[in-house]
């Protein structure tokens, strides 16, 4: 296997050559030993095997006169030849070098994952004369682990999905960059007359494989494969050799030109009927063994589950649009000016949301939060509301109330954002100078902070019933002054880059 691996010595060479034929010299007798390893064989500076221990029948099939006489080079994986190549030329120079775990050919054809260590042998001068090579058989481990550590990141990623369309890719994204598989992508069936199968989402160098396939769940050719089968039985599809299998067979061609030999195709299910396929590919013909079937299928289970709960929280959050719609047509009937200052200041919000890199879970939040920011306004008196001259102090109080009472009113509500609070504290300011707590800084959800630039900018650029506006370009003049002591920062910067693409009052944005 390793580039380097011979016989330390002429005598040896002929004792090497005679094991090919049974015998074993008393050095290759203690060099299996000291690797105790499940087989173990030595090259000679060139590379060429020169003895290789019987045991090499059970672990990779071949017969040792088979590959006596022949380069390791050749057994090797072409992706792990490199780093076999290097290694090997660090031990030929005196170096110590850890295990390094590479792919060596069966007789098969197939590949399975190798531990090995390299042990110089050296002549009656010292000098290395040959290489050992251990090899421990660690495939299955290899196999399971790498399903495993796809399952630990995905189960992650599921808890923090807020779209069905994020959560899949990342899935997809997951199973390749972190299993290591080839590719992978989800597909859902569709009642359509062709019974087609869509790709939802995909990973993976498939060197144009999924944009040529044509996959169905009928009766035709296309749909006798590992994803028309799983969607039409919601049973696991394991095609060991993808490239021979006549299952698969309308996409032979493709699977060899992108380098897949092996595909395993999980049902996922939502609230008891099947929602799609997760397709997973592997570089080596049988790659998907039991234990990592058991473990992918947890995956597509866990997979079945985040979905169904999005749409129970999709579900959810339609009604609480619709309670919040209602609460803020009640607040438009007590104050005319409020009907359009709501709708503008939301939509600003979610401009600048956007700008800030909010995903759309929080801005669905942010848009809410922002229209019935002024709840607490069904307190106060109508005529205080559109009081046309100046207010008096108490007034002022009681407006000032109203951030306070409308707190009061939503923490009765069990929100998935921080409605509450951004209803609270849309009035408090980055360096604690408002109210009604004087927070500071992050002490004020950062929704909150967003709310205020878009409702004091709302507010300057148009008429009030006390006072004509100054001003949209005056409006971002006082802003801009405020900016990292009334207003963070980064809220003003994106109130700007939202001003300066041509923003207008009344634009229609959808989270």
């Amino acid at each position: 296997m390793c580039p380097q691996i011979a016989s330390g010595g002429s005598a040896e060479t002929s004792s090497t050559a005679a094991h090919a034929s049974g015998g074993a010299s008393l050095e290759q007798l203690r060099l299996t030993a000291e690797l105790a390893s499940d087989l173990v064989y030595q090259t000679n500076p060139a590379g060429i095997i020169e003895w290789v221990s019987p045991s090499v029948i059970h672990v990779l099939g071949w017969n040792p006169a088979e590959i006596t006489g022949s380069p390791s080079i050749d057994l090797v994986h072409p992706e792990d030849a490199p780093g076999v190549q290097a290694v090997g030329a660090r031990s030929y120079a005196g170096e110590t070098v850890e295990e390094h775990v590479i792919r060596l050919r069966t007789k098969q054809g197939e590949y399975r994952w190798m531990s090995v260590r390299f042990r110089p042998v050296t002549d009656d001068r010292g000098t290395i004369s040959a290489m050992a090579v251990g090899a421990r058989d660690v495939h299955e481990a290899k196999i399971a682990g790498k399903a495993a550590q796809a399952l630990a990141q995905a189960d992650s990623a599921l808890l923090r999905a807020t779209g069905e369309g994020g959560l899949l890719q990342r899935v997809c994204d997951i199973l390749v960059e972190n299993g290591r598989y080839r590719a992978a992508w989800y597909g859902r069936p569709v009642n359509d007359a062709a019974k087609s199968v869509v790709q939802v989402a995909r990973a993976g160098n498939h060197r144009g494989y999924l944009d040529q396939v044509r996959v169905t769940w009928g009766d035709a050719a296309t749909a006798m494969g590992p994803t028309g089968n799983t969607i039409r039985t919601g049973k696991i599809q394991d095609c060991r050799d993808l490239q021979n299998d006549p299952k698969t067979g309308p996409w032979h061609a493709a699977a060899i030109a992108a380098g897949f030999r092996s595909s395993l195709a999980l049902p996922v299910f939502v609230d008891g009927q099947i929602d799609g396929v997760l397709n997973v590919y592997g570089a080596e013909v049988g790659e998907f063994d039991h234990e990592a079937q058991t473990t992918l299928a947890g995956l597509a289970d866990d997979i079945g589950q985040g979905l169904a709960r999005l749409r129970d929280r999709a579900k959810i959050a339609d009604a609480l649009v619709n309670g919040v719609d209602l609460l803020a047509a009640t607040v438009k009937t007590r104050d005319t000016y409020a009907a359009s200052h709501q709708s503008d200041v939301s939509t600003l919000a979610m401009r600048l949301g956007q700008v800030l890199g909010l995903d759309d879970n929080q801005l669905l939040g942010l848009k809410l939060g922002a229209n019935i920011r002024d709840l607490g306004n069904i307190v106060i008196a109508p005529e205080i509301l559109s009081k046309p001259g100046r207010l008096t102090p108490e007034e002022f109080d009681q407006v000032r109330s109203h951030a306070e009472a409308g707190w009061q009113i939503a923490k009765r509500f069990h929100w998935p954002w921080p409605i509450a609070e951004m209803i609270h504290q849309h009035h408090e300011r980055f360096d604690g100078s408002g109210y009604p707590q004087g927070l500071r800084g992050e002490q004020i959800v950062r929704e909150a902070r967003i709310i205020a630039v878009a409702d004091v900018y709302d507010a300057i650029s148009h008429d009030r019933p006390h006072r004509r506006s100054p001003g949209e370009a005056r409006a971002l003049e006082i802003l801009t002054a405020a900016k990292g002591t009334e207003f963070e920062p980064d809220v003003v910067d994106a109130l700007q880059q939202v001003l300066a693409t041509g923003y207008t009052s009344g634009t229609v944005l959808k989270p």
